[in-house]
């Protein structure tokens, strides 16, 4: 639970572009006050999003890295991340299930590329940031971000498909 951001403006559009009064919001913010964690390690971060979202699919004995550093990013105000959507949540399945390596997750992620989200979880971090502007999303606009996601998803389901073949 918490306040999402993202960091591209396109997949942003994106997620509201089916919404009838779509708005979008735009934040400055100052997180040198507060506790961040930041994934520098694809894997770590597929595996932690993977305890919430699958409960009891991962097993934090096999994971010490996971382990170890469960409390600090459960402990942060903000947390950040890679912004995955329903074409990595089908590759996060093959991975748990160990239809494809964690080279091959890590290249999934590269190549889907919809940037980092800022994941604020506590008043205090909520505190940091301050709206810049806001703007209602057009009709015009709406329909050039539905097409840029059809074309990225269509990209992406071949080139997932490439990646699998290349790593297995």
């Amino acid at each position: 639970k918490g306040f999402y951001l993202g960091t591209k403006l396109i997949q942003a559009e994106n997620r509201v572009s089916n919404s009838a009064n779509a708005v979008l919001y735009a934040y400055t913010y100052d997180f040198s006050s507060v506790n961040i964690y930041e994934f520098k390690d694809a894997i770590l971060w597929v595996l932690f999003i993977c305890t919430f979202r699958r409960k009891n699919t991962i097993d934090l004995d096999k994971y010490m890295k996971l382990k170890n550093e469960r409390a600090k990013i459960l402990k942060s105000d903000v947390i950040i991340g890679w912004i995955a959507d329903d074409k990595i949540a089908t590759v996060y399945e093959y991975f748990i299930k160990g239809f494809i390596t964690d080279i091959c997750l890590f290249e999934c992620l590269r190549l889907v590329d919809y940037g980092k989200q800022v994941v604020i979880k506590t008043e205090k971090g909520l505190n940091c940031i301050k709206e810049k502007y806001k703007y209602e999303l057009l009709e015009k606009k709406k329909k050039k971000s539905i097409e840029w996601n059809k074309l990225k998803k269509k990209d992406i389901d071949n080139r997932i498909e490439e990646l699998r073949i290349k790593y297995r």
